[in-house]
């Protein structure tokens, strides 16, 4: 659909725990997204997620961008990074950073 290829145009690549073999918040599964593009020194790392705590803060510690996807979850704990509540918003936010 037009929203998932509006996103696609921003991802490179998306990496899950199960490929890494660790959970979130371990700084692992970061690493080694940043770490599967060598040689390139212009990239731009992106985390969205709907836990602060696990998604996050890790990304904003390693100098990544990232938003919390708020639309369905409770969790308004603060942070430094974005809120977003819709794939409206996410794509708005995306476009901006």
């Amino acid at each position: 659909d037009s929203i998932s290829g509006n996103i696609g145009r921003f991802i490179d690549r998306i990496i899950t725990s199960e490929e890494v073999g660790v959970e979130k918040p371990d700084l692992r599964i970061f690493h080694e997204l940043s770490e599967s593009f060598p040689g390139k020194t212009d990239l731009r790392f992106f985390m969205v997620g709907d836990n602060v705590a696990a998604d996050v803060v890790p990304a904003l510690n390693l100098g990544w961008k990232a938003a919390q996807m708020t639309q369905f979850v409770e969790d308004l704990t603060p942070h430094q990074g974005a809120k977003v509540s819709s794939f409206d918003q996410l794509l708005d936010w995306l476009g901006s950073v």
